[in-house]
């Protein structure tokens, strides 16, 4: 009877080395699947800022190209205070849409003004009738390139996705103007 207690209270538990291997082995498992699940979560949130710029720049873009595409070229008034072909802060493009004919002549809109203003001079605004609305944020640069029958437009958005990711998307339309 001597003979098994003692064997028993010898092979009993672990000992300490082996309890702080199986503790060190576990911490860099749970380790790695915090890591795996930090940059998870991360690429989500870049991928999803990056959803929300493209958006909101060609929200904004075909917005406008659909309205130049009504307007006549002749009521196509870029103001550019710097002449460098871009709208900056306290430039405007000014234009008219065609609505209909009466009498044979075009009958025009009132005129659609759009700024680069707003919260830190980072939204492009649409104004007509004395109400203005934002139709993008973030815009960083905001460009047309304008000739007698098409313009050019281009715009750049910036976003910061994550302290230290700065996400920038550039989008460019061409659009023929109405005769």
């Amino acid at each position: 009877m001597r003979s098994w207690q003692r064997q028993w209270t010898t092979e009993a538990g672990f000992s300490l080395t082996e309890l702080m291997v199986g503790m060190a082995v576990l911490l860099l498992l749970l380790g790695g699947i915090y890591a795996v699940m930090a940059a998870g979560q991360q690429s989500y949130y870049i991928g999803d800022s990056r959803i929300q710029v493209q958006q909101e720049a060609r929200r904004a873009l075909d917005g406008l190209a659909r309205e130049l595409r009504a307007a006549s070229a002749a009521t196509v008034v870029f103001n550019d205070g710097n002449a460098n072909g871009l709208l900056d802060p306290g430039d405007s493009l000014v234009f008219n849409t065609v609505t209909g004919m009466a009498g044979g002549a075009p009958t025009l809109s009132t005129p659609i003004q759009y700024t680069v203003g707003g919260l830190n001079n980072q939204m492009l605004q649409r104004t007509q009738d004395g109400a203005t609305r934002v139709t993008a944020n973030d815009v960083q640069q905001f460009s047309i390139v304008a000739t007698a029958s098409m313009a050019t437009l281009g715009i750049t958005t910036q976003r910061t996705a994550l302290p230290g990711q700065i996400l920038n998307e550039q989008i460019q339309s061409q659009v023929a103007f109405r005769n």
